[in-house]
């Protein structure tokens, strides 16, 4: 029994001191430490190091996925509605080192525990939550393209949280609106009258249209009597002129049988 707990004093302490061949996976990212301080940030690979106080320790690379509810924000008109959130989290890569250097006594259980991470990014999307809910009117949050917006807003919101941490955040959406009995019927209301409004106004239009088609064809209408008119007002003028010719030359013929007579008579 001495001899196991000397032997694991032993490579306890022997731990404190040197490792060797510890992994780096494709997806971490190594923190070497000597004499508790950040000797090197490293990606994927083999390492191995003996010194006072060593240690590597890892920083996952792939994405951990969130999802905050929060059912109790007022919007800007004190309506209640409650909003669902989610999205992934990213740690900082090898290619942001410095921000991990540089935010790790900070927040280096955020960059090695992933439920210290999805703790704090829920922390600050209840925080983009209601920043971005308690500034727009009910309607504004969930009706129409609002959603939308809303999203815009709180993925903006969130991002520039936590960029304090080091962290990015990706793919964020907003699944659901969560609302109570009272505003259900509120949001009712409003889509009612919103439809009753389009439908008006859709109505007005249609009657427009047909006015105005209407109006086509009777002006229509009066041109094509109007050309008839005048097709005809144009037949009548040239029979006219062919009934004068015709009595024109019979006249003539008349008038030249009686000069004839006439000489004749002679």
């Amino acid at each position: 029994m001495v001899v196991l707990v000397g032997l694991g004093a032993l490579a306890f302490l022997a731990s404190r001191f040197v490792y060797f061949m510890v992994p780096v996976e494709q997806n971490q990212v190594g923190v070497q430490f000597r004499n508790g301080q950040i000797a090197a940030i490293v990606g994927p690979g083999l390492y191995t190091d003996a010194g006072l106080y060593v240690e590597l320790k890892h920083v996952g690379q792939t994405a951990i996925p969130f999802s905050v509810q929060d059912d109790e924000i007022i919007t800007s008109d004190k309506q209640r509605v409650g909003v669902i959130v989610t999205g992934d989290i990213f740690r900082p890569t090898i290619a942001q080192a410095d921000l991990i250097r540089n935010n790790w006594a900070s927040y280096s259980d955020v960059y090695l525990n992933d439920d210290a991470t999805k703790a704090r990014v829920e922390a600050l999307a209840r925080q983009a939550m209601k920043v971005c809910v308690g500034q727009r009117t009910f309607e504004n949050n969930v009706i129409g393209t609002a959603r939308d917006e809303l999203r815009n807003c709180i993925d903006d919101e969130l991002s520039r949280l936590a960029t304090n941490y080091g962290l990015q955040i990706n793919n964020v959406t907003v699944p659901n609106i969560v609302l109570g009995a009272e505003v259900q019927a509120l949001l009712d209301a409003i889509t009612k009258s919103r439809l009753e409004t389009e439908k008006a106004e859709q109505d007005k239009l249609r009657a427009e249209a047909q006015a105005l088609a209407e109006q086509a064809k009777q002006r229509g209408e009066v041109a094509v009597a109007q050309a008839r008119i005048q097709e005809e007002a144009k037949q009548q003028t040239a029979l006219a002129k062919l009934q004068q010719e015709k009595l024109a030359a019979q006249k003539a013929v008349i008038e030249t049988q009686k000069a004839n007579d006439l000489l004749a008579a002679q």
